[in-house]
């Protein structure tokens, strides 16, 4: 039996940011990201899913899951770009 994979939020609060997602496939996301304080588009982030496999830490349970990309993973696995049309590019090669 396949256990289920929790998905991305559409909404990600992180480092002072909002992530919205805008796009997305079973390989890849775009959120943008926002300054909450002003609402301005700071960047477009591209990124290949990834799975975070279930586990249990200090006695609590945590399903499988996906991960939104770590600051280790940029430059690996995810991308920070200033254009949505840069982004898209990188969208599209990640989907071959």
């Amino acid at each position: 039996m396949k256990s289920e994979v929790y998905k991305l939020n559409n909404i990600i609060k992180k480092n002072g940011f909002i992530y919205q997602q805008i796009r997305r496939s079973a390989k890849a996301a775009i959120y943008k990201q926002v300054d909450p304080k002003t609402e301005d588009v700071i960047a477009f982030e591209v990124f290949k899913i990834s799975i975070q496999r279930s586990r249990t830490f200090e006695g609590r349970f945590f399903p499988k899951k996906e991960k939104f990309p770590s600051n280790e993973d940029f430059g690996k696995i995810a991308w920070s770009v200033k254009s949505l049309a840069r982004a898209l590019l990188i969208f599209n090669k990640l989907n071959q």
